[in-house]
């Protein structure tokens, strides 16, 4: 099994041990997945900024208008952002669909610090990784030596 595969394993056995519901898809973008699955899309603040850039649209205003008849974004960052969202001159051509994007701020130490952090610190050896993953999460962690836990 190739790295990739055992990466995305490790994910999906990490969401299963929440309880969470979860949907997979072999779509990489979200206007594709959206054909497939309609509501709230949670993603980061860079992955906001990639999802509205018009070099992954061959016609941006259809496949937007399309997408938000039926979905949301709601968007979170860590608090570390230096331009809003909206201030961006990159962005100016979206602020018609400001109204579908919730935006969100840095609601808690857990969701401050991205999960390639957490898995640094568990590469690094650092036990501080500990503290922003549910216990669930810990124990597979642990369990299956993921991310290179020793």
């Amino acid at each position: 099994m190739d790295k990739s595969q055992n990466n995305t394993n490790d994910r999906i056995l990490l969401i299963k041990s929440l309880g969470l519901p979860f949907a997979i898809t072999d779509q990489g973008r979200f206007i594709d997945k959206a054909k497939l699955i309609q509501g709230t899309w949670v993603m980061g603040y860079d992955t906001l900024i990639r999802f509205f850039n018009r070099k992954y649209y061959t016609e941006f205003e259809t496949d937007m208008d399309a997408f938000f008849v039926s979905n949301r974004i709601k968007c979170f960052d860590r608090g570390n952002i230096k331009i809003p969202v909206w201030e961006r001159t990159e962005l100016q051509h979206v602020l018609r669909y400001k109204q579908y994007v919730d935006l969100e701020g840095c609601l808690d130490e857990k969701v401050c610090i991205s999960s390639t952090e957490v898995r640094e610190m568990i590469k690094d050896k650092d036990e501080r990784w500990k503290r922003y993953v549910p216990g669930e999460i810990e124990e597979l962690i642990i369990k299956n030596r993921m991310y290179g836990y020793q």
